[in-house]
């Protein structure tokens, strides 16, 4: 049992194969610099419905228009690549308006464009990490330049209990690089 990220990571097979640098990376948790808020739920579903509702956020258009959806994002095709540690998803969305949230998250205007980014990382068999946020359209945020935005990182950790039970517990690190209307 280890003790990281303000977690407690139990591994429950053979001790002699316990290998804390194994433990997802989960380090905005313990990052002084980024705001937090986060859960635990008992979903009743499969853990891999969950898996695959955070890998495609298409869902966001229709689901959670009036916070995080604008039409571009289903309209936005992702791309997906595969490494020896699992799944990363990409969509980004240039030059759209920020949905209601980042609106009032990051200071942006109804009619100031953004890019915006979705980058969601699946570690099998069960932690998906999204790095999702938006930046002032042409300031560079697809170059790695996120000065003029706000950039969320959402750590899930989802434990299968059953077939059809799963705890889910999801905390969501925010960090703004630009000043907000509310300071």
């Amino acid at each position: 049992m280890v003790e990281r990220y303000r977690w407690i990571w139990i591994w429950m097979g053979d001790p002699a194969l316990a290998d804390p640098d194994k433990i997802e990376d989960f380090h905005w948790m313990d990052d002084p610099e980024w705001r937090a808020a986060g859960e635990r739920l008992e979903l009743k579903g499969n853990y891999v419905l969950l898996i695959e509702n955070l890998l495609d956020l298409s869902h966001l258009s229709y689901i959670h228009r009036t916070t995080l959806g604008t039409e571009k994002v289903a309209q936005t095709p992702m791309k997906w690549s595969t490494s020896n540690s699992g799944v990363r998803v990409t969509r980004w969305v240039m030059e759209s308006p920020a949905p209601p949230f980042f609106q009032k998250a990051g200071g942006f205007k109804p009619d100031q464009n953004v890019d915006r980014w979705q980058i969601i990382d699946w570690t099998p068999p069960s932690f998906v990490r999204l790095d999702v946020g938006c930046a002032i359209s042409g300031t560079g945020a697809r170059d790695g330049n996120r000065s003029q935005g706000i950039t969320m990182r959402n750590l899930n950790a989802i434990t299968p209990e059953t077939d059809r039970t799963t705890h889910y517990s999801g905390r969501r690190r925010t960090q703004t690089s630009r000043p907000t209307r509310n300071g």
